[in-house]
């Protein structure tokens, strides 16, 4: 990104687009500076930008430069090309095109205890693990908040959420103002601490990463007695991260 950015510059000098053409392309990188998930809309606003800069490089390179400066150029630029070829092709053959999630950051074994147990509902849990959350749950399951941000949540919803993570006053804003029944909390953030003991949630689940707690209620009064009772399922064998 960072690189294409300072192609893109250049090109409003060197290539000289329409103001249009360069509003475009400062729009979008304003909004990618801002927000990572906008960088693709840049890359794309950016391309042809990018395209005619390193064109107009490659004639001013050419008029300045001898002929046999010119062909070690081309042998340079070709290599660096099957070079590029052959690491993504090793790197989609190590991959198989799969999308990797580290057990480590991510609440993995919490959503797993979940779906195992065939528990579902309204999920506050901290922002960066929204968008697993929403691939991982149960069907029927919905996040308090994603990397969607602000293109989907409202300004206090987003402050409340980070109320939640910091655990700072208010930091049950997030469960109290919004249908909030099931926890998946970060074991560093204050509100794991906030919620254990809380006569309002009961804590089912805990790992390494993360505590789960659900709300005591009709709404889960089934999985409360079956913890009570010793039936939850705790899954502790090894499991894909793919």
């Amino acid at each position: 990104f960072k690189a294409m950015l300072l192609v893109a510059v250049a090109g409003i000098v060197l290539a000289r687009p329409t103001l249009a053409e360069a509003a475009v392309v400062a729009a979008t990188a304003l909004v990618a500076l801002r927000h990572q998930r906008h960088v693709p809309l840049f890359a794309i606003a950016a391309a042809p930008l990018v395209a005619a800069t390193l064109v107009e490089l490659g004639r001013r390179w050419a008029a300045a430069a001898g002929a046999q400066l010119q062909a070690l150029t081309r042998t340079a630029l070709t290599a660096a090309a099957v070079m590029q070829l052959v690491f993504a092709t090793l790197l989609t053959a190590t991959w198989r095109g799969e999308i990797t999630v580290l057990p480590s950051y991510y609440p993995v074994q919490a959503v797993r205890f979940l779906v195992q147990n065939d528990i579902v509902g309204n999920v506050a849990l901290p922002f960066s693990w929204g968008e697993y959350a929403l691939w991982a749950l149960p069907p029927g399951s919905r996040v308090a908040v994603d990397g969607r941000f602000t293109t989907a949540y409202p300004h206090d919803l987003l402050a409340a959420a980070w109320r939640f993570m910091t655990g700072e006053p208010g930091w049950d804003d997030l469960l109290n103002d919004y249908p909030t029944d099931v926890v998946i909390a970060d074991r560093k953030h204050g509100s794991a601490e906030h919620l254990r003991g809380h006569p309002d949630w009961q804590y089912v689940y805990s790992d390494k990463v993360s505590l789960v707690f659900l709300r005591v209620g009709a709404r889960h009064a089934e999985a409360l007695a079956r913890f009570h009772a010793g039936q939850l399922v705790y899954d502790e064998k090894p499991f894909a991260t793919t």
